[in-house]
């Protein structure tokens, strides 16, 4: 037990400069200041999966109801850690500054929410340069309060799904191109 205790003390330094970068305090207040949200959010899962341990199912109107309170609440949450983050360190840097030089917080989480809304928002479904339509997008469209890591993801993928159409409709095109050439040629 006393070595342990010795490479924790030994680690201490360390831990000590990560608790005072602001940075990671304002990731940590950030998500902090959420926790009523997701202990919220997390009443409407345990409503709607905990019942079926011992066999008992809700109505497929009333699963849906409380697993869409769950996914809106959960969306919601998405967007108040980012402002909530963006907040925390506006205050962590107005600790700095001036008094009358100071961040206006509401300014930051207003810009937190535009950024996370941009970066989480759905893909173009044609793309303004050819008029390529991507059916595989508007087939597989799912609903907007999905998590953010999963938007990114569909967002990444789509845009090579759109790459690849694009490419290819340009390789139709200088084939047609080409033969079109080789019968002048002719």
């Amino acid at each position: 037990m006393e070595q342990l205790i010795a490479i924790i003390e030994k680690g201490q330094p360390f831990f000590n400069a990560i608790a005072r970068n602001k940075y990671l305090k304002a990731i940590r207040d950030g998500f902090i200041s959420v926790i009523p949200i997701i202990i919220f959010s997390s009443i409407f899962c345990l409503v709607a999966s905990v019942p079926n341990i011992w066999g008992f199912y809700w109505p497929d109107d009333i699963n849906n109801a409380l697993w869409k309170c769950y996914n809106y609440s959960m969306g919601i949450l998405a967007i108040a850690c980012a402002a909530t983050t963006a907040k925390h360190f506006a205050d962590a840097q107005n600790r700095d500054l001036p008094k009358n030089n100071q961040i206006n917080f509401i300014s930051c989480m207003c810009a937190a929410i535009i950024g996370f809304l941009l970066l989480s928002s759905d893909t173009i479904a044609t793309d303004a340069a050819s008029g390529l339509q991507t059916p595989w997008r508007l087939q597989h469209h799912l609903p907007w309060f999905q998590g953010p890591a999963d938007r990114l993801h569909r967002c990444v993928c789509d845009r090579h799904h759109l790459q690849v159409l694009y490419q290819a409709q340009h390789h139709r095109q200088d084939a047609r191109a080409g033969s079109a050439q080789h019968l002048a040629d002719l």
